[in-house]
């Protein structure tokens, strides 16, 4: 495998969690509102919730083309054999 998507959407998602983290502890310190600090951990997720989804389907398209490619290649290979023989 070339590219391994694993490998870096993983990395991303764990960097993405941590400044999330963050971002959540800085929210329940403030001085907002009971209300706007639960709606903003709750866009947070949302967010983090679409990014790892994005993240999935990253991966999933990648794995695809691959193996697409590698048949594609597989296949040429298995037709000249046959062609040969």
């Amino acid at each position: 495998m070339t590219n391994d998507t694993v490998l870096l959407g993983g990395l991303g998602v764990l960097v993405l969690g941590g400044v999330i983290w963050f971002v959540a502890q800085r929210l329940v310190d403030s001085n907002l509102s009971a209300r706007a600090k639960r709606l903003s951990v709750y866009l947070i997720i949302g967010g983090f919730v679409v990014s790892v989804v994005m993240v999935m389907r990253w991966h999933a398209e990648s794995y695809i083309a691959e193996s697409q490619a590698v048949n594609k290649i597989n296949t040429s290979q298995h037709s000249e054999l046959s062609i040969s023989v």
